[in-house]
């Protein structure tokens, strides 16, 4: 599907009417230093979603003038107006008749493809359970373990209950007079907030038995727990950020974390760089980078960011700062594993584990496309079995399919000249060197 994808963009990048047109702008100073270069030579890298280019234009004196390219035998014409090459991954710009001020280019693209692919399906923890709503209503924190495939939850004022979804069984595991709050399964043990203080608990989620807790800290003021790996905690104590070392049921000795606001909710970490989330619900990336406003929680799992934001779930790509929707109605999250997060749906009263994939799907307006991709996997389909049967009729539906495609669905008939033509540059009055 995607094979055929790939190839229907392509042709609707070269035939249609923009509709995945892309404008943004580059100051010239972000060109990149290389040595040697000409005066008035740049190499500017071009957007990390670039796939072709559709137009390119440069600031003089405070309007926009297309820039022309360049044929390659007057790459050393740096004394005239801007051009440019591709050269690897940059844009190749030789020119520098911008009459002052600081360059700006417009750069006109399509961008990459996005592939094809759909979330797998979520795990129902509630559907066979047996919980009634009022049970459900109840359950407040929640970790997915995939290793038994169990959902660990907190009853307010009951204690732990883990959900089986290999049994549909739903197994008290601990019961207290407080609430219990994240919940993080690692290594053999969980772990959970209990009365400002962290408990742990030796559990085995493919043979479900009572906990024997063991408090782990003495100050009564954590708010918030997380586990990432390496053996390595992160607490709020209070409102300051702290970490502490795991090791089974052993004590935990806490340690304030520097370069954190004095007030948080949450934090964490990827890589070399830290996140947190503010008492105002500010989330922050990497010291500056402010992610989202309103977020009452936020985790990750190494290489995506999850935060909650006014009951929706989403997940961040740090490369281009995007968020995508992964769920409503979202009133807790557990720890990301194997690709599933854990869920509490408060109105739906479901306890769910859901794919991190975001669902993928074409985005082009129009019916035809998805007509197109059938087809084209149809005839990608015998190429690869080495079937010629038929394969002439399939290619004769899909041209017809184009042709359709172009009468119904282009907004715009006039079909502007494409930069796709090397250009010699004309000297300019005033100016000597071949062109």
């Amino acid at each position: 599907m995607n094979e055929a994808w790939k190839d229907v963009y392509n042709w609707l990048t070269e035939k249609s009417d923009d509709y995945f047109f892309t404008l943004t702008t580059i100051p010239l100073q972000q060109a990149i230093p290389a040595a040697p270069l000409n005066p008035n030579e740049y190499l500017v890298a071009l957007p990390a979603d670039f796939y072709k280019l559709r137009t390119l234009d440069y600031n003089s004196a405070g309007s926009w003038q297309p820039m022309p390219k360049f044929a390659l035998e007057s790459r050393n014409n740096y004394n005239t107006v801007m051009s440019y090459r591709f050269q690897g991954e940059n844009l190749w710009i030789v020119g520098g008749l911008f009459n002052g001020g600081a360059p700006l280019l417009r750069l006109g693209y399509y961008p990459a493809i996005t592939p094809i692919y759909f979330p797998d399906q979520a795990v129902d923890f509630t559907a066979n359970s047996g919980l009634n709503d009022a049970q459900l209503s109840t359950c407040q924190y929640i970790e997915y373990i995939t290793s038994g495939n169990v959902a660990v939850v907190s009853e307010q004022g009951t204690g732990l209950l883990a959900i089986s979804n290999t049994t549909n069984t739903p197994t008290n595991i601990l019961t207290t007079a407080v609430t219990l709050s994240n919940i993080v399964y690692y290594k053999g043990y969980l772990y959970w907030v209990q009365a400002g203080n962290v408990w742990g608990a030796p559990f085995t989620p493919t043979a479900v038995a009572a906990l024997t807790p063991v408090q782990l800290t003495s100050t009564g003021t954590v708010t918030y727990m997380d586990i990432q790996g390496s053996n390595t905690a992160y607490l709020v104590e209070g409102t300051v950020a702290k970490s502490a070392s795991v090791s089974g049921t052993s004590t935990w000795t806490t340690g304030a974390i520097g370069g954190v606001p004095a007030s948080v909710l949450a934090y964490f970490t990827i890589g070399v760089s830290a996140g947190w989330v503010t008492s105002a619900g500010a989330l922050v990336y990497g010291g500056a980078t402010l992610v989202a406003s309103g977020v009452t929680d936020a985790l990750t799992d190494g290489v995506y960011i999850y935060y909650l934001q006014s009951s929706v779930l989403y997940r961040y790509t740090i490369s281009t700062q995007l968020s995508e929707v992964l769920a409503t109605d979202v009133s807790y999250i557990s720890d990301v594993s194997n690709g599933y997060i854990g869920i509490i749906q408060g109105e739906a009263l479901t306890i769910q584990a859901i794919s991190t994939v975001p669902d993928y799907v074409i985005s082009y307006p129009n019916n035809i496309v998805s007509e197109l991709i059938a087809y084209q996997m149809a005839m990608d389909f015998k190429r690869k079995q080495d079937n010629q049967t038929g394969m002439e009729s399939i290619a004769n539906r899909i041209t017809e399919l184009k042709e359709r495609f172009l009468d119904v669905a282009t907004r715009d008939d006039r079909f502007p000249e494409r930069i796709n033509v090397s250009q010699r540059r004309a000297n300019l009055p005033g100016l000597t060197g071949g062109m």
